[in-house]
């Protein structure tokens, strides 16, 4: 940007006569009252040559004319540039609404409309479809899950959880069952199958407590999505969610098993394992773990086996 200095070496005559003595009304500032500084005595005019061919007062309007130019110009320009840069940014973008469909409205059609399963929402739907036929098994030795398969009472579980503590008279376990309503039964063992960790069970059922509903296990797929539902630790109506991480898999001298990661622990044993429709797929009854705790690696035994032994 250049100077008022700048501006006066393009007009006639010697720059320094212009400006030695500035009209009053170019003054950019006055001392206040107060400070008491004594008046500056006007400098003497010069006589200027008659080819200088204008007065000082024209000399300094033609200035001031010039600047106010300059600085017209530059706001001009400044508008200008202004404008072209707010047409060469881009626009924003916005979210269109169709004009079809008020905003209000949109907002009520979404409400009304069945939400997604998430995976919140799909734990929470098998739980309340089957909790009612969860239950915990006690003993002499520890507790354990299991859950009604039949309407006259069955209830499936490991063999491991019901096992006799002694190995002379299996009446001396006594198998005490509590529903989730809070009700208790005692029951006796009907089947066993030591082999596959299963057994069956009988009680008088509460009002109101219906059996679940059995999948086809070979039906199962790697990936699938899964919900354990058992009392772990003793915490009762404990709910787990996770994948099917292998099928036919085989360990702890047991084959065919369902691989998962979701959490299992002590206390799980015998509860069942369901698919996103709430079926049963499998009874839990092992993890692979160091620490006697969940790390993603389950087992369960697959439903079809149940299915033969309620036959």
């Amino acid at each position: 940007m250049t100077s008022w200095n700048d501006n006066v070496n393009d007009l006639p005559g010697p720059a320094a006569d212009v400006f030695e003595a500035p009209p009053a009304h170019l003054v950019s500032y006055a001392p206040p009252a107060a400070a008491q500084i004594p008046p500056v005595p006007p400098p003497v005019p010069q006589p200027r040559p008659a080819s200088f061919g204008m007065s000082a007062a024209r000399a300094v309007g033609l200035v001031a004319l010039v600047f106010s130019a300059a600085l017209c110009g530059g706001v001009a320009g400044s508008t200008l540039t202004a404008r072209t840069m707010l047409a060469l940014m881009p626009k924003p973008q916005t979210v269109v609404v169709a004009a079809s469909e008020p905003v209000a409205q949109k907002a009520e059609s979404q409400a009304a409309a069945p939400a997604q399963s998430t995976v919140g929402s799909l734990a929470g739907s098998v739980y309340r479809k089957v909790s009612g036929s969860v239950v915990e098994i006690a003993t002499n030795s520890g507790t354990g899950s299991g859950v009604v398969v039949d309407a006259g009472g069955v209830i499936v579980t490991n063999y491991h959880v019901i096992a006799p503590t002694s190995t002379r008279s299996r009446t001396t376990q006594k198998i005490t069952v509590r529903f989730s309503s809070g009700d208790s039964r005692t029951a006796s063992v009907l089947k066993t199958d030591q082999t596959n960790d299963l057994a069956l069970i009988k009680v008088d059922l509460p009002a109101g407590v219906t059996p679940v509903v059995l999948a086809d296990s070979e039906a199962v797929g790697i990936g699938d999505t899964i919900v354990a539902i058992g009392n772990p630790f003793g915490l009762d109506g404990t709910v787990t969610q996770g994948i099917v991480s292998a099928v036919h898999r085989q360990y702890g001298g047991q084959g065919d098993l369902i691989q998962v990661d979701a959490a299992i622990n002590p206390g799980n044993s015998g509860g069942p394992l369901l698919n996103a429709e709430g079926q049963v797929i499998g009874i839990t009854s092992m993890i692979a773990s160091p620490v006697r705790g969940s790390v993603g690696i389950g087992f369960a035994v697959p439903i079809n086996l149940v299915k033969e032994m309620l036959r």
